[in-house]
């Protein structure tokens, strides 16, 4: 059974990584559009295949990874991946290389 401070830190980062992640998709359309002067449908677009890219991440390989890696490990590896790609996505020169971040 996990001590209540190691379940406690592990509840702090996963609340402050669906703070950070929530407030990201609310801001990422407005930021697009400021930054990329891009029209709605080409930020509808891009969220439809981040939205197309959860799906079979989240239903076909989570599951099998979880297996063969431990959670542990894939909790892990998703916050840094997650910190790469927003670094990457306020780094992007283009609008377009985004769409190779986001998949």
């Amino acid at each position: 059974m996990l001590k209540i401070s190691v379940l406690a830190s592990i509840l702090l980062v996963y609340c402050i990584a669906s703070f950070v992640f929530n407030g990201f998709n609310i801001n990422a359309p407005i930021y697009l559009i400021y930054k990329f002067n891009a029209i709605p449908i080409e930020v509808a677009g891009l969220l439809f295949i981040v939205g197309v890219t959860m799906a079979i991440v989240q239903g076909g390989l989570i599951g099998k990874l979880s297996i063969k890696y431990g959670d542990k490990k894939l909790i892990m590896s998703g916050l840094i991946i997650h910190a790469i790609g927003f670094i990457l996505f306020i780094l992007t020169p283009s609008f377009w290389i985004i769409y190779l971040i986001v998949q």
